[in-house]
């Protein structure tokens, strides 16, 4: 979700380029399921910075600027520029890329070879996309990019099932190539909750508290809670592992007051899911 509002349809970007600095672009079309009437998009241009990992790149944390990684990214053209910014810029959301299905910021673009780039001062799993590690190869595309051409929601909406393929021909050219595209959906899912925590009742029970996490407002706001940018505000608590006769709970805040029979049914050193319906 990399929107100024919280999505409500599936948002699906395509990002293209060619490898040299005189492509002219390319004509595109999404065919929603097999044997389907493709959909024309248009033409895609200017290039898009895009390229894939140089080597693998390991999982780190996302609650800190990450230091002690750095990404060496090779972009497809060696006329494709990248650029640094300050930490106020970002942690105002500059410089968002998409590395795999996880969105990364970078603060400091370094060029170190012909079309190489080290990319370092990193944010992780920006917009409720998981942390992972990533191999060599792993395709990186800048998200802060104009040549990006946004696929109209009702199109998008089309592909959720992951059985559609993106077509494109370059210009010029009666040469058609295709590409499957994935099930897409994340830009509407609940981001999860954080902080978790648990405090005695005095009467042997607990009370459960989290904070949220908002698709409306990626921002920073000291003392000032959130708002939610759901239809409805759900929450579903489970015992990890699964214990009968203990949960689910569901509550419409985010918290829970398990008394002491509830905790009694509990697994010794159980812990809590907890989901944003």
């Amino acid at each position: 979700n990399i929107g100024t509002s919280p999505a409500s349809a599936p948002r699906l970007l395509v990002a293209a380029a060619g490898s040299n600095a005189g492509w002219r672009g390319a004509d595109i079309w999404i065919c929603p399921a097999p044997d389907a009437e493709p959909i024309a998009l248009g033409m895609v241009r200017p290039a898009a910075a895009l390229g894939a990992l140089a080597g693998a790149v390991p999982a780190s944390g996302g609650a800190l600027i990450d230091l002690a990684n750095d990404l060496v990214v090779t972009l497809v053209n060696p006329s494709m520029m990248l650029e640094s910014v300050e930490n106020s810029a970002l942690l105002g959301g500059a410089n968002r890329a998409m590395l795999g299905t996880e969105m990364v910021q970078f603060g400091t673009a370094e060029r170190v070879g012909v079309a190489e780039w080290r990319l370092s001062r990193l944010l992780r799993g920006r917009g409720g996309s998981e942390i992972a590690s990533h191999p060599a190869g792993t395709p990186f595309v800048l998200l802060d990019d104009m040549a990006l051409l946004p696929v109209p929601d009702a199109v998008a909406q089309l592909v959720e099932s992951g059985s559609a393929v993106l077509q494109w021909a370059g210009r010029a050219s009666t040469a058609v190539a295709e590409a499957p595209l994935p099930a897409v959906g994340q830009a509407l899912a609940p981001l999860p909750p954080v902080h978790g925590r648990a405090r005695p009742d005095g009467a042997g029970g607990f009370v459960v508290e989290w904070m949220r996490c908002s698709r409306f407002d990626t921002g920073w706001r000291d003392h000032v809670d959130l708002p939610l940018g759901e239809s409805r505000e759900a929450w579903e608590v489970a015992p990890v592992p699964p214990a009968p006769g203990a949960g689910p709970w569901t509550t419409t805040v985010p918290t829970l007051h398990l008394d002491a029979a509830a905790v009694a049914s509990l697994p010794t050193a159980a812990m809590l899911a907890i989901r944003q319906v």
